[in-house]
């Protein structure tokens, strides 16, 4: 790992590069995966004859969890394939713990998958390939993940429930939902980059008009220690069926003209932590998802963010009218033009501020010497003042 000191002008920091999880091979001999004892990981029992894993999960009282890879494969035009059509067949755990299987259907698909697990995630890695002599625009995979002998995250409400909206997490509860069709308890959310929509979501009748910007959906136990997370590296959409309180991050795979193969990896998380632990693990695993100002510690861990809708996740808490000071070699520091701290995050993640934090400010005109976080247009989203005030365009998300 590289450490590099940065300083300029009213600020410094401390930012450490690491290297992030990628896509590995699909191929039968199954991706490289570090050596842990299986007694600390996730325990993964395929369902012969269905494309169905459950995973039963240790650091979680062993509760556990269905996890459909995928339900359906799906495309603009509609289904590609929905299930029980194939005959499928699961290899049983190899040494590591993985399981596998593939299947193809002649003169339309073939899928290879990899089912992986880790201590408080698994991995999924999905092949596809179009055996058809049609190009597929914006391929699904219909994934689920469904707390079936979890009850610490079922959420009949949504009222645990998160996702992205306009840069931020959204609780869902708060969402407009419409069911114009015959299954009044589910929703589809529609990534507000996602071109085609398919006609197998317009066909339930229960597309939502909030539109997701990122690509997890969380739900939080009732206790708000622990989560159950869908995520991809891209959505195509997010869907909660309130029936069994599931939740679907539907990664999309792009264009497939005909002989194509596309590979993609997905990631449920069955974790403990916060609804902030979570987010800024998912930017750090997925960091194409966001863009954004992030600070690590030395250790490459990500204590925070600030994207570019101004939204703030620190692991820690942000504390008001302080006196900011440096504890480390690894805090951020914000400097007035004398020199003073005037704010200062510790390794944790906790931030200290001189001044007061506001939030959701619809104009932003940072005053000369403060510290100042643009978006992509160069416009300010975020601002430390010369005085420890932070003005925020978002919200801000901590553990305290």
């Amino acid at each position: 790992m590289r450490c590099v000191q940065f300083a300029a002008g009213s600020f410094a920091l401390l930012l450490c590069a690491s290297l992030l999880w990628g896509s590995g091979s699909a191929e039968a001999e199954g991706p490289t995966l570090p050596e842990s004892p299986l007694a600390q990981k996730i325990i993964l029992i395929p369902q012969e004859g269905k494309m169905v894993c459950v995973a039963r999960v240790p650091g979680l009282g062993d509760q556990r969890f269905a996890m459909g890879l995928p339900e359906s494969i799906g495309e603009a035009s509609g289904l590609i394939l929905n299930f029980p059509e194939v005959d499928i067949h699961w290899e049983p755990p190899n040494e590591h713990g993985a399981v596998y299987c593939t299947w193809t259907t002649a003169g339309r698909i073939s899928y290879d998958l990899w089912v992986v697990p880790y201590e408080d995630y698994v991995d999924i890695l999905m092949t596809i390939r179009n055996l058809s002599g049609n190009t597929w625009l914006d391929v699904f995979t219909f994934n689920c993940l469904n707390p079936v002998a979890a009850p610490e995250f079922l959420d009949w409400t949504l009222e645990r429930t998160w996702m992205s909206k306009d840069g931020a997490p959204f609780r869902m509860d708060g969402t407009t939902r419409v069911n114009d069709g015959p299954n009044k308890t589910v929703q589809f959310y529609v990534h507000e980059d996602y071109e085609h929509v398919s006609r197998f979501v317009t066909g339930w009748q229960a597309t939502s008009p909030d539109k997701t910007d990122c690509s997890y959906i969380v739900t939080m136990a009732a206790d708000g220690q622990s989560y159950m997370a869908g995520t991809s590296p891209k959505a195509a959409f997010l869907f909660d069926n309130l029936d069994r309180c599931c939740i679907h991050s539907a990664p999309n795979f792009g264009d497939m003209p005909p002989g194509s193969e596309k590979t993609l990896m997905v990631r449920y998380y069955m974790a403990q932590g916060t609804l902030a632990d979570f987010l800024l693990r998912y930017f750090n695993d997925f960091p194409t998802d966001v863009r954004g100002f992030r600070i690590k510690n030395a250790a490459g861990e990500m204590i925070g963010i600030i994207n570019d809708a101004g939204t703030l996740i620190v692991a820690g808490a942000v504390s008001e009218n302080g006196t900011p000071s440096e504890t480390g070699g690894s805090d951020f520091l914000v400097r007035d033009s004398e020199g003073a701290v005037v704010a200062a995050m510790d390794s944790a993640g906790n931030l200290a501020l001189a001044g007061s934090l506001h939030e959701e400010q619809t104009l932003l005109a940072p005053p000369e010497g403060s510290f100042v976080v643009r978006n992509d247009a160069g416009e300010p989203v975020a601002y430390v003042s010369p005085t420890g005030d932070l003005y925020l365009k978002g919200i801000a998300v901590g553990n305290g």
